[in-house]
């Protein structure tokens, strides 16, 4: 058995059979003519690019926001195997200092509350929810939207309205939560292709959605408009938008009702409304103290919150729209699970937890009648 070192990489010699080495100071691995070959190169695919356009960006791109120490590094990531490895290019956007509000990458997930064993799914049923992981509910979120999910403030740890309706939840169903802080784009991406069992972060129940995933509706809300203090005389509604700048993230709730409004203005011969798309609410509202906006828009409980935080540059604005339903975003091939969180909604909200969990957090209107599944086709 003949020996040799050889580099990462060597050819084949064709008449005698074996691999031959080739010299290279740089790094050797001892091999043998009976080893498989250790040293061959392996063929690194590069990531695909997001799709620059697309009717909901939330179905498309998938985006993972890492920590750094003053801008956020948005990294574009090829999807991956459970336990696979990252390959990214980063990209800095504008940072945006808010109470309590922050961004990190917590791509390997932190865990919230711990399960209960008294409401245990049982060995049987916990295998017919599909998890991810079993035992776990592994839970995408966008930890930059106050008071829905954010990070408790110096911390990584998850805190808001949704993250305690989760906990509560995942409590019922004698599981483990487990949360995966990402881009607000990657929440949907992540359900469909299994990386997360279920999303949430003020995410809107429409009809389009439906068609790909299933809500878990139990929240209900409407956008409003954050505006800066020197606008705010002017600007009291979405009629008073013409001629002005909106920053708006790309993919949310607001977005089709300021293109419509947009659309209104230049029918009916007013001034343009231009309309600014972000990634991300932080970067929308950025743009706005940064003078480049004059208002922004998300649902309501995001800018009240934002105003009563940031009381000195912004102003709360109703926007006066019909509200449409919220939930978690579960895989449409994955009944069980649906239905699962379902009768846990209903547990929670018959013993009053949800009416406790949503009168702590001062929005207690948003809470729906009951809660549902794909209730925004329902309505």
């Amino acid at each position: 058995m003949s020996t040799w070192n050889c580099p990462p990489a060597y050819p084949h010699n064709s008449r005698t059979g074996t691999r031959v080495a080739r010299p290279d100071a740089r790094s050797t691995t001892r091999c043998t003519s009976r080893q498989p070959s250790p040293c061959t190169p392996r063929r690194l695919t590069p990531p695909a690019s997001p799709t620059a356009e697309s009717p909901d960006p939330l179905l498309t791109t998938e985006v993972v926001m890492k920590r750094s120490s003053s801008p956020v590094a948005v990294t574009t990531m090829a999807r991956r195997r459970r336990a696979g490895l990252m390959t990214a290019a980063a990209i800095s956007v504008g940072a945006l200092a808010l109470g309590g509000c922050g961004t990190s990458a917590a791509s390997s997930g932190s865990s919230g509350g711990s399960a209960s064993s008294g409401h245990s799914t049982g060995s049987g049923n916990a295998a017919a929810l599909q998890l991810v992981t079993p035992g776990t509910l592994t839970v995408g979120i966008a930890a930059i939207y106050p008071p829905y999910t954010f990070l408790k403030p110096g911390t990584k740890t998850p805190t808001g309205f949704e993250i305690d309706v989760t906990n509560a939840i995942a409590a019922k169903l004698g599981l483990k939560p487990s949360y995966a802080n990402v881009a607000f784009s990657s929440l949907i991406p992540g359900v469909e292709s299994k990386r997360f069992d279920v999303a949430t972060t003020g995410i809107g129940d429409t009809a389009v959605r439906e068609k790909q995933d299933a809500f878990i509706d139990y929240e209900q809300s409407h956008p409003a408009l954050l505006v800066a203090k020197k606008s705010v005389a002017s600007i009291h509604g979405l009629a008073d938008l013409c001629g002005r700048s909106v920053a708006v993230v790309k993919g949310s709730q607001p977005e089709p009702i300021i293109q419509a409004q947009a659309a209104k203005c230049t029918r009916e011969g007013k001034a343009k409304l231009n309309i600014l798309l972000y990634p991300d609410h932080p970067t929308a509202v950025l743009a706005v103290q940064s003078g480049r906006a004059d208002a922004t828009s998300a649902d309501l409980a995001t800018v009240a919150y934002q105003a009563k935080q940031l009381s000195n540059q912004f102003v709360f604005v109703d926007a006066k729209t019909p509200s449409s339903p919220l939930g978690f975003v579960a895989s449409k091939q994955n009944p069980a699970l649906q239905n699962a969180l379902l009768n846990a909604l209903k547990t929670l909200y018959s013993n009053d937890t949800m009416k406790k969990i949503y009168t702590k957090w001062g929005v207690p209107q948003m809470l729906l009648p009951a809660p549902g599944i794909n209730l925004a086709t329902k309505q």
